[in-house]
């Protein structure tokens, strides 16, 4: 397994348990959840779109094993989802090496 891989995983792990702290019911746990997307955007716009997807499969099964299916489903809509459109368009918009 690449550092690459590892990267990506341990950022969607800490992304899931971000997004997750809100079941806590503490009032704290809302600014965690609000910067849930934060570790996912990092490692897809340093390591790629490739990365972004695996972190947000590693994120989406956390939240799948801790919080259940319909955690998992608010994870997808509110992170999963606006980061991966995020990271490929911001890929997208860069130039190449002849212009």
């Amino acid at each position: 397994m690449s550092r690459d891989t590892v990267i990506a995983i341990c950022g969607g792990c800490l992304s899931a348990a971000a997004s997750l702290v809100i079941l806590t019911g503490s009032l704290g746990g809302l600014v965690f959840a609000y910067l849930a997307p934060l570790p996912l955007l990092l490692a897809g716009l340093a390591l790629g779109l490739r990365a972004a997807l695996v972190a947000c499969a590693a994120g989406t099964l956390v939240s799948v094993f801790i919080g259940g299916p319909n955690a998992a489903g608010v994870y997808l809509v509110i992170s999963v989802i606006p980061v991966c459109i995020t990271v490929r368009q911001a890929l997208l918009n860069q130039t190449g090496s002849g212009g």
